[in-house]
C-alpha cells in the first residue's frame, strides 16, 4: 500500500462523516421543517434551476435565467433523481469537502509527517469556517478543490509529470466553469509548479501541452454555451446579474473592481465585522478563524528552514493575498455582506492559511521542546 493512503483514506471518511452531521443539524437545510430551506435563496435557488435545466438536456432559458457558471449545477445533475425534493447538492458537497480535507492531510505530511498531516485536516475542518460554507451550496466549493488540486501537484515531490499538468489544467478549467474569475488562482499556483518542476526539452512541452488540453476540454463547452444562450462566447452569465441584486452586484465584472475599497473591506470582513457603526449579526473571520493571523509566519519560518516547499507554499500565498484583495475590492466584500455568506469569495484560501499557521505552531513547539536541552547545555 503507497505511503499515506491509509492517512487519506481515513481522513476523507471522516470528513464525509463531519460534513453529514453538520447537514443534518444546519438550520437552514432544506427538509420538513425547513421548506424549502437554503433554496429560498437568490444563489442556491439558482444554482438548482440550472442543475435542473441542464437535467433535462437543456441549456439555460430564458437567457434571463443564465446568471450562474454551469459549473457547479452539472455536479449536482446526477443526484437530482436519486434525491427528489432534497439537496441534490449534499452528495457532491461531501465529496467536496472529503476531497479537500484529504488533500489538506497530504499537504501537512509532506510538511513534516503524517502526523502532523492528520492534525492538519482535524485543525481545518473542526476550527475553521470551511465546513460550514461548504455545507451550503456555493459555487467557491469547486475553488476549494481546485486550488487545493493545484497545490499537491506543485508540491509533489520530483518534476511534475504530464499527469501533473493534467490535473492542473483541468483545476483550472473546472475553477473557469464554475466561477469564472477564480480560474486564475489554480493556474498561477500551477504555473509555478510547470514552470520549475518539470523536465526540460519534450518532457515539459508534454506536460504544457497537457495542462493546456484539460483548461480546454471543459472551457469550449462553456464558451460554447455562452454563445448558444447570450450570443457571444465572450459575454459570461455574471454579466445578466446587474441591477438584480443591487447596483455593482457582479462580482466578476471589472467595471465593479475598485482597489481603494480593499482597505476598509479588510477591516470589516476580517477585523471588525461592523459597517460604519452596525455590527453585522455573523462573526468577522478574524473571529471565525483568529489563528489564521500565523499563516505569515509559517510562510517566513519555511524560508528561515530552507524548507523545499517554501517556494512553492509561499508562492501560494502570494495568490492567496491577491485573490483575498480582488473580492475586497469589490461592492459585496464588504462587511455589510457577511450576513449573506460573502465569507465564501475566501474559503479557498482557509486550508492553505491552516496548514501554514499550523506549521508555525510546530515550529514553536519544536522551539520550546529544544529550550530545556539549551539551558542544560549552557548552565
Amino acid at each position: 500500500m503507497p505511503p499515506g493512503t491509509t492517512l487519506v483514506g481515513g481522513v476523507a471518511i471522516a470528513a464525509v462523516g463531519l460534513f453529514a452531521y453538520a447537514l443534518a443539524i444546519h438550520p437552514a437545510r432544506p427538509g420538513v421543517l425547513n421548506p424549502p430551506g437554503w433554496y429560498g435563496f437568490f444563489d442556491q435557488s439558482h444554482y438548482l434551476d440550472l442543475a435542473r435545466d441542464l437535467a433535462r438536456a437543456n441549456l439555460p432559458s430564458p437567457p434571463s435565467s443564465y446568471i450562474y457558471g454551469l459549473g457547479y449545477p452539472a455536479l449536482a445533475v446526477p443526484f437530482l433523481k436519486l434525491r427528489p425534493g432534497g439537496d441534490a447538492f449534499a452528495i457532491p458537497d461531501a465529496i467536496a469537502f472529503a476531497a479537500a480535507m484529504a488533500m489538506v492531510a497530504v499537504l501537512g505530511r509532506r510538511l513534516r509527517s503524517s502526523g502532523f498531516g492528520l492534525a492538519c485536516a482535524a485543525a481545518v475542518a473542526l476550527a475553521t469556517p470551511l465546513l460550514d460554507t461548504m455545507v451550503v451550496p456555493w459555487n467557491t466549493t469547486v475553488t476549494v478543490v481546485a486550488v487545493l488540486a493545484a497545490l499537491v501537484v506543485a508540491t509533489s515531490p520530483g518534476q511534475v509529470t504530464w499527469r501533473g499538468g493534467l490535473i492542473i489544467g483541468l483545476a483550472t478549467g473546472m475553477a473557469f466553469a464554475a466561477r469564472y474569475l477564480d480560474a486564475l488562482f489554480p493556474a498561477l499556483i500551477g504555473a509555478l509548479a510547470l514552470v520549475r518542476g518539470t523536465v526540460g526539452g519534450r518532457g515539459r512541452s508534454r506536460v504544457l501541452v497537457a495542462a493546456a488540453a484539460g483548461a480546454v476540454l471543459v472551457a469550449i463547452p462553456v464558451l460554447a454555451t455562452h454563445a448558444a444562450v447570450l450570443g457571444s462566447p465572450l459575454k459570461t452569465p455574471y454579466s445578466q446579474q446587474e441591477g438584480r441584486q443591487g447596483e455593482g452586484s457582479n462580482q466578476q465584472s471589472l467595471s465593479n473592481f475598485e482597489p481603494q475599497r480593499a482597505p476598509r473591506n479588510f477591516l470589516e470582513v476580517f477585523v471588525t465585522g461592523r459597517t460604519g457603526t452596525v455590527r453585522a449579526e455573523v462573526d468577522p473571520i478574524g473571529r471565525q478563524f483568529p489563528w489564521a493571523a500565523l499563516a505569515p509566519v509559517g510562510v517566513a519560518v519555511l524560508v528561515r528552514r530552507r524548507h523545499r516547499l517554501a517556494l512553492p507554499l509561499g508562492a501560494a500565498f502570494a495568490v492567496s493575498v491577491l485573490g483575498s484583495a480582488i473580492y475586497l475590492s469589490y461592492p459585496g466584500g464588504s462587511g455589510a455582506h457577511l450576513l449573506f455568506g460573502n465569507i465564501h469569495y475566501w474559503k479557498a484560501w482557509f486550508p492553505l492559511w491552516g496548514v501554514l499557521a499550523a506549521y508555525a505552531l510546530a515550529a514553536a513547539a519544536d522551539h520550546l521542546a529544544r529550550r530545556p536541552q539549551r539551558e542544560a547545555m549552557t548552565a
